[in-house]
């Protein structure tokens, strides 16, 4: 019997779903990161490999798969699209594949289709909006080195940064003091210092470190608290040019990704920073995730 498969690859982990004819949904597996521009050599295709293996074990195997669907980021470069089918090839599938944006399969995952905006904030940040007519906008997304406000790398960073400044003294002690050195099993900030300039130290460790942030803010930390503030209101900047450009103030808005959906500080500074910026917008929760609209996408294109 024949299936569909959505990818939804992210800066630290992937997830698929696949879709039988017959409706039935086998439990979606996850692999590495799954990001062309952004993850060590050899990691896409590792990810890749691991995704078909699994997709091969499935009833009928990869000759079943009628279309497959791979949202990530930085899809929209040619290189990476090559770089993604020659991976595929080089695992064994030679069947038909769509790519685009994570932006878009997010959308379609907690939305169910076009028509709204979607703010996603996980290890980066984006916001991205499509009308029913097609029209799409998108903000944010620019990665770690200039952009990605609001997500757990710059939540993560943002805790390091309060480290060392509590122990310079140019801000007041901080929860996050003990709870960076404890989850990274430091004891001083030369070592420290020593964990995060190491090779194979990079983007998905200090994304790790995100969690940290959102519990000292609930206990009150003061640097915690201003950390989560600024990500609120980094995040809600990024849904108004998205939301005027489409003229889509009053539609339906969801929060995707690991940050809004499992830090409710950065989660409720977000939404109230929306609800002064944009309060007709109408915040919903999310019907799926990204590898559902992935799967979603594939199964508008199988039918075209």
């Amino acid at each position: 019997m024949d299936f569909i498969a959505g990818v939804d690859g992210g800066g630290t982990k992937t997830l698929c779903r696949v879709l039988y004819q017959d409706g039935t949904a086998p439990q979606p597996f996850t692999a590495g990161a799954l990001n062309p521009n952004g993850t060590v050599a050899g990691q896409c295709e590792a990810t890749v490999a691991d995704l078909l293996r699994n997709m091969a074990a499935l009833p009928g195997g990869l000759d079943a798969c009628r279309m497959l669907c791979i949202g990530a980021a930085g899809i929209s470069n040619p290189a990476t699209r090559v770089h993604l089918q020659n991976a595929l090839q080089a695992g064994g599938y030679h069947g038909p594949v769509t790519f685009t944006g994570d932006q878009q399969t997010a959308l379609y995952g907690a939305l169910g289709g076009p028509g709204g905006i979607v703010l996603i904030a996980g290890t980066g940040s984006i916001c991205y909006g499509q009308t029913t007519d097609g029209r799409e906008a998108r903000s944010g997304g620019w990665g770690s080195l200039m952009d990605d406000e609001g997500g757990g790398f710059a939540l993560g960073r943002d805790a390091l940064a309060a480290v060392v400044r509590a122990e310079d003294g140019r801000i007041a002690p901080t929860a996050l003091h003990d709870a960076v050195f404890k989850a990274l099993q430091v004891g001083a900030v030369r070592e420290l210092i020593g964990k995060i300039y190491a090779p194979g130290f990079g983007k998905r460790e200090v994304a790790a470190l995100a969690p940290l942030v959102g519990a000292a803010a609930e206990q009150g930390d003061a640097a915690a608290l201003q950390i989560v503030e600024k990500a609120g209101r980094e995040l809600a900047l990024l849904v108004r040019p998205v939301a005027e450009k489409l003229g889509l103030q009053s539609a339906r808005i969801a929060f995707a990704g690991s940050v809004l959906q499992k830090c409710a500080p950065v989660r409720s500074a977000a939404q109230t920073q929306l609800q002064t910026l944009l309060p007709q917008l109408t915040l919903a929760e999310p019907q799926g995730d990204a590898a559902a609209g992935a799967v979603l996408l594939a199964r508008c294109k199988a039918e075209e």
